[in-house]
């Protein structure tokens, strides 16, 4: 092997190497700022802003209202069922995307909760029969719902977090 390779190799290895630690370093870094900034701010256990504003939550429930009176509606006669699946097929865009404009976002667990109540009201209208019931209402209901509740459990989250920084400064304290 040539001797410059060789040389060349060895430098590319070290690099990556020192890539590698520094990555380690400031994910090290941002981990300990973190830390340290729920442990001294007060602001840091404040419940995040609602994504749903009380208008948009009055929106949201009166728009499901009307698409579940209308689903009803066109569940009645075999012939308006045509009716019923573009009511259908409007009312799954139209929440998917109003809650994607929201900023709600289905990768933490408030977002995925939410996703999971639009499953469940899609599944009960996809169904004959149990279309009637007010699926697209609870969904909107149990979202808003979602939405106001999180402020709660992200305040116990964050007290739970300082009362165990807490006990385990006291454990310090006594072992020295």
């Amino acid at each position: 092997m040539d001797p410059v390779v060789a040389q060349e190799n060895r430098y590319a290895a070290e690099l990556a190497q020192a890539r590698a630690a520094d990555i380690a370093r400031q994910r090290g870094n941002e981990e300990q700022q973190r830390m340290q900034a729920l442990s001294e701010s007060p602001a840091a256990i404040q419940p995040e802003a609602h994504k749903i504003s009380p208008m948009q939550a009055f929106l949201l429930i009166g728009v499901a209202l009307v698409a579940d009176g209308l689903s009803a509606l066109f569940t009645i006669s075999i012939f308006l069922i045509p009716l019923y699946w573009i009511v259908w097929v409007f009312a799954v865009l139209g929440f998917f995307v109003w809650l994607h404009m929201l900023g709600i976002s289905w990768t933490n667990a408030k977002g995925m909760r939410s996703i999971i109540l639009l499953g469940a009201a899609l599944g009960i209208e996809f169904m004959p029969f149990l279309n009637v019931l007010p699926a697209w209402t609870a969904f909107a209901i149990g979202t808003v719902i979602n939405d106001r509740l999180s402020e709660f459990t992200d305040i116990l989250e964050g007290a739970a977090k300082k009362k165990k920084e807490e006990e385990e400064r006291k454990k310090k304290e006594n072992k020295s």
